[in-house]
């Protein structure tokens, strides 16, 4: 029956333009010159189309035709069913860029029948100063209006490294140059408008011109404040013009979102996951590290952000680096460690830690001293670091328990976190995250250290126990050390399955984790904690000591 509507409906375009071609160049939306469109439609089938209309970024007229001709690599998006049109506009004065994608909408809408598109699936998407003119037809109806259309004849706004607020973080250097002469005699400003039913998606690159990601996510966050819907998104790895690219295999997380968004190919449901988490994370953590700010005012210092913190920070939140990218990275805030110990209760030679995963870890206090710690609680004038985290999602509580039903979302949050500004020793710089997810009352000190407790521990093991794989950080043996968990990432709650005694695994399950790690950290879905080989058969033999001596107690 498809097919049959198809051959009908191609005879009867035979001689119109709807058969010339599936794309239609220098199409006119208005009387001057410039005022002309390129339409590419996807191949024909029985469902009409729906239709981006694209306003290429440019600065308003400094880099016009590079970036219109960046936005023409739509294949992609075409292949998976989209039709899209890509707009000149007047460069200014302002409103003039506004007005013309305004008028340009009207046209296609009105023309929706003749070139098979879908009139409620029109999408407006700017790219950079195009963004702008997106953003603010989003914002002021009245340019909508004057061409015959309402908000609701907008299916949704997306944004690609848009400029959103003229007086934003984005202005600077030759930005403000561009703002400045664009609009020299206008200042426009757009109120957001609550209780309107508009969807947004707001898109930038990690590595995007200065400010750029910050005026995104400012944006972002005033719509959300407003009650609109609202995606907002980092996409890892691209940059200004990257981001531009629709059909470039290293945007794929862009392309993506936006085929997601238009309805027309769902996302992968790992990504949606990865989005879903990252949404949580952007517009409402569950956890925050600002007490450590009311408990600690006088205590807390700035320090100057120098690459041995960068690659401190980057190692800990791994490739989600980009969470941080409307970050200048100039400043980080922290307690020094010396300072800290003098208003904990007690006294012992030893620094303990104990975050929110219940991970604990005693640091030798004197050794630690010598390295100047301090304890990470700001990154320029962000003060909650929960915000910024690593999300995952486990096959299994167990390895051996085989799950029905998935399991929630969890995730490492930085929180407040244990730096060296002194290059440390390798036995005080830690395999696993016992220095990060720290909370003020994380904090307290010991007269002992786990390990005491062990006179009969192989010297082998010591760094197994410890600071390689942190067995006693998550883990309990002869009833020493602790049982650590996953944090959800809703609502920043316990979720179990991390740690058992090790004499509570059954022995076949213990020998699998000592000896085939990867094989159960793949049952699991998580990164292998992998032991030295030489300690494998000591570690295997002293917990199945332990668990025969409790078994005949």
């Amino acid at each position: 029956m498809a097919r049959l509507f198809l051959v009908l409906w191609m005879l009867l375009c035979a001689g119109s333009a709807c058969a010339q071609s599936e794309h239609f160049l220098d199409l006119p939306y208005g009387p001057q010159g410039v005022q002309r469109l390129n339409l590419y439609l996807p191949a024909p089938t029985h469902k009409p189309a729906p239709l981006l209309i694209y306003a290429p970024g440019g600065f308003w007229g400094a880099l016009d035709d590079r970036f219109f001709n960046l936005a023409d690599a739509s294949s992609k998006l075409r292949l998976q069913g989209a039709a899209i049109a890509i707009v000149r506009t007047r460069p200014t004065p302002w409103p003039a860029p506004a007005q013309d994608l305004a008028a340009a909408t009207a046209m296609l809408k009105g023309a929706a029948r003749r070139y098979r598109i879908d009139p409620k699936r029109i999408f407006l998407l700017g790219h950079s100063s195009g963004g702008f003119a997106v953003s603010h037809l989003a914002l002021d109806a009245q340019l909508l209006h004057r061409v015959g259309l309402t908000i609701t004849d907008i299916a949704g706004f997306v944004t690609l490294s848009g400029l959103h607020d003229l007086a934003g973080p984005a202005r600077q250097g030759r930005v403000a140059e561009f703002i400045e002469t664009a609009f020299r005699n206008t200042r426009p400003a757009a109120k957001v408008p609550s209780q309107q039913r508009s969807r947004f998606l707001i898109l930038a690159g990690e590595r995007d011109l200065d400010g750029f990601v910050r005026d995104a996510q400012d944006f972002a966050l005033k719509l959300q404040r407003a009650g609109l819907k609202v995606i907002y998104q980092t996409v890892a790895n691209a940059n200004h013009q990257i981001i531009a690219n629709l059909s470039a295999e290293d945007n794929f997380l862009a392309r993506e979102l936006l085929l997601d968004f238009i309805g027309v190919e769902p996302m992968s449901e790992a990504l949606r996951l990865l989005v879903e988490a990252d949404q949580r994370l952007f517009f409402k953590p569950a956890l925050s590290s600002e007490s450590f700010w009311g408990k600690f005012p006088g205590a807390i210092r700035p320090y100057p952000v120098d690459e041995r913190f960068q690659q401190f920070l980057f190692a800990h939140i791994q490739e989600h680096r980009y969470q941080l990218a409307a970050l200048p990275l100039k400043t980080y805030h922290a307690i020094p460690v010396a300072e800290l110990i003098k208003t904990l209760p007690g006294q012992g030679d030893w620094f303990v830690t104990r975050n929110l995963r219940n991970e604990n870890y005693y640091w030798p206090l004197k050794a630690l001293l010598e390295y100047d710690p301090v304890i990470v609680v700001g990154i320029d004038d962000e003060k909650n670091l929960f915000r910024f985290g690593v999300p995952y999602r486990n096959k299994r509580e167990f390895s051996w328990v085989e799950r029905k039903k998935p399991l929630p979302s969890v995730y490492r949050g930085l929180g407040g976190m244990l730096h060296f500004r002194k290059p440390p020793p390798r036995h005080l710089v830690l395999r696993f995250s016992a220095d990060m997810s720290l909370l003020p009352e994380s904090f307290s000190l010991a007269e002992r250290a786990p390990l005491q407790a062990f006179p009969d521990l192989p010297e082998e093991l010591m760094p197994v126990m410890t600071h390689e794989n942190g067995c006693l950080s998550c883990h309990m043996l002869r009833g020493v050390g602790s049982l650590a968990h996953h944090n959800r990432i809703d609502d920043g709650g316990k979720q179990g399955g991390l740690a058992l005694p090790l004499e509570d695994y059954p022995p076949e399950v213990w020998h699998r984790f000592v000896f085939q790690q990867q094989v159960a950290a793949n049952l699991v879905g998580v990164v292998a904690n992998l032991i030295p080989e030489a300690a494998r058969e000591p570690l295997f033999e002293l917990v199945n000591k332990s668990r025969v001596k409790r078994r005949n107690k």
